[in-house]
C-alpha cells in the first residue's frame, strides 16, 4: 500500500510541477488489458486511471494503433511507433506501457549567435562536421578519478533537473566504455549529489537528437525480473485469470539537445585539474564522444 500510495503522490506532484514555466515533464503509465480478463474491484478502485480494456482478439492491429497513439499523445508526437507491427497477436492479454515527456530550457542558454559548425570526433579514423553550441559561464564542474572523467552539470530553468556530461580524455581509447562500465549506482550518486565547486567555463557541445529503440526481456532478465516472461508469473493480485504472461518489453527514447534547451555528440580535454579557483576558465570541448544522463534531484 504504501508502494501504490507513494506512486499516487509523485503523480499528483508532477503535476502540480507542469503548471509552471521552469520544464514541462509529463510521465505516464497504462495497463491496457485484454477485455475478456476481469479485473479485480480493488485494482480498478486504486489504478482506475491506468487500466484500460482493449480487444485484442477481434481486432489486434486496431489495439496497436490505439496504444501507440496514445504514447504518441502524452510524448508530444516525438515517440511514435512504440509498439511494432508484429508486437500485438489475437492472443495478446496484457500491454504495460509507459511514456514520458521532458522539455526544460537551459537555466543559461547559449546564445545562437555562438552557434557554429565545426569538427565532431567519432573515433581516429572517423570525423564529421557538426553544429556545436557553445557559451561562457559559471557551473559545477569537476574531474571524477573513479570515472575517468570530467564532469560538467548544465541545469535547466528551475533547478529541479539537469543535464550532467561525462567526458573522457580523448586520447584515453575506449573512455566512454570506460565510464559506462564504471557508472556504478553509488558513484553516479556521487556525481548528481555531491556539492562540488563552482568556477568560470568556456562550454563547447554539439546539438544533437537521438533515437533509439531497445528490446527490454533479456535486461529485466539480468537484473532479476524475468519472472514476468514464465508460466509460473502470478498476477492473481490483477485478475483470477490464469498462465497469463509478457512476451516482450520494448523501449524507446528520442533526446534533442540546442541552444534553448533539451526537447525527453582533434580537441584536448582538461584532465586532472585540481586548481581551487582556476585564473582562466575551464574549457570544456565534447567534440568527441561523451556520456550524458538527466537527472531530477529527489
Amino acid at each position: 500500500i504504501n508502494l501504490m500510495t507513494a506512486y499516487k503522490v509523485d503523480k499528483r506532484s508532477r503535476t502540480a510541477n507542469n503548471n509552471s514555466d521552469s520544464y514541462e515533464f509529463n510521465s505516464a503509465n497504462k495497463l491496457f488489458v485484454a477485455n475478456e480478463l476481469e479485473v479485480r474491484q480493488c485494482m480498478l478502485n486504486f489504478f482506475g486511471e491506468e487500466l484500460e480494456s482493449l480487444n485484442f482478439r477481434e481486432n489486434p492491429s486496431a489495439a496497436r494503433d490505439y496504444i501507440n497513439g496514445w504514447v504518441s499523445r502524452i510524448t508530444k508526437n516525438h515517440i511514435n511507433d512504440l509498439i511494432p507491427l508484429d508486437g500485438i497477436s489475437q492472443a495478446t492479454k496484457l500491454v504495460l506501457a509507459n511514456a514520458a515527456y521532458f522539455k526544460g530550457v537551459w537555466s543559461s542558454k547559449f546564445p545562437v549567435e555562438r552557434t557554429k559548425k565545426e569538427i565532431f570526433y567519432v573515433s581516429e579514423s572517423h570525423q564529421t562536421f557538426t553544429t556545436f553550441i557553445k557559451q561562457k559561464g559559471t557551473f559545477r564542474y569537476m574531474v571524477s578519478e573513479e570515472l575517468g572523467a570530467q564532469v560538467l552539470e548544465l541545469p535547466y530553468k528551475g533547478n529541479d533537473i539537469s543535464m550532467f556530461i561525462l567526458l573522457p580524455p580523448y586520447s584515453m581509447k575506449g573512455g566512454v566504455k570506460n565510464i559506462i562500465d564504471n557508472l556504478t549506482p553509488e558513484r553516479l550518486a556521487a556525481v548528481v549529489e555531491e556539492n562540488y565547486m563552482t568556477r568560470e567555463v568556456v562550454v563547447e557541445i554539439p546539438k544533437f537528437t537521438i533515437e533509439r529503440s531497445l528490446h527490454l526481456r533479456e535486461v529485466l532478465e539480468n537484473i532479476g525480473a524475468g519472472a514476468l516472461f514464465n508460466e509460473t508469473t502470478d498476477f492473481s493480485t490483477l485478475t483470477e485469470h490464469k498462465g497469463i504472461i509478457f512476451d516482450d518489453a520494448v523501449h524507446k527514447a528520442k533526446i534533442q539537445v540546442d541552444e534553448e534547451g533539451t526537447v525527453a555528440a582533434a580537441a584536448t580535454a582538461i584532465f586532472g585539474f585540481r586548481s581551487s579557483r582556476p585564473a582562466e576558465p575551464t574549457r570544456f570541448v565534447a567534440n568527441f564522444p561523451f556520456v550524458y544522463v538527466i537527472y531530477e534531484r529527489p
